[in-house]
């Protein structure tokens, strides 16, 4: 006779802000009963969610802050998914990972996510796609401004690398 199979439950707390949240884009993706999808509850409905304040307040990361209000605020976004039952934290949004090291130790691992996007692309392999896309310039602007946007094309373009596939017909 064989032993029942027993189901594990993953718990994962998600650092994110509150409009992410409300779509429940990870619940649809990290689905029960094999995954518990954990938000912070710190603040109340119609509240300003403290990652928010923390990324984008007005002394937020996204305003360069990379220390005091956002660092202070963060251990205390993070605490309530490890007293809920996270066995780890993910990071969503990239501000955060600009403070990780500051925002001291944790009971469970906190994920930055922009590295294991980068860890995964540079395991994969994945080459550098351009994309395709056509360039229509109007007439007008003078000479000297057509060169220099013919000479901007070409640097950034795959033209430049060698490519000799396309052509660049610019019309004044």
């Amino acid at each position: 006779m064989t032993a029942p199979m027993v189901q594990t439950r993953r718990s994962f707390g998600i650092l994110i802000a509150d409009y992410i949240h409300s779509e429940k884009l990870f619940e649809r993706y990290f689905a029960a009963p094999e995954f518990q999808v954990l938000h912070s509850r710190l603040c109340a409905p119609g509240e300003v969610d403290p990652v928010v304040c923390a990324v984008y307040g007005e002394d937020g990361i996204r305003c360069g802050n990379l220390g005091g209000t956002p660092v202070e605020l963060l251990p205390k976004t993070r605490a309530d998914p490890i007293v809920q039952g996270a066995d780890v934290i993910l990071s969503r949004l990239t501000e955060i990972s600009l403070v990780m090291d500051r925002i001291g130790p944790l009971e469970v691992p906190l994920v930055d996510s922009n590295l294991v996007y980068a860890h995964y692309v540079v395991a994969v392999g994945y080459a550098c796609r351009g994309r395709v896309f056509k360039v229509g310039v109007v007439g007008g602007v003078g000479l000297a401004a057509t060169v220099d946007s013919r000479k901007a094309l070409h640097r950034v373009s795959a033209w430049r690398r060698g490519s000799r596939s396309h052509s660049c017909t610019m019309m004044t």
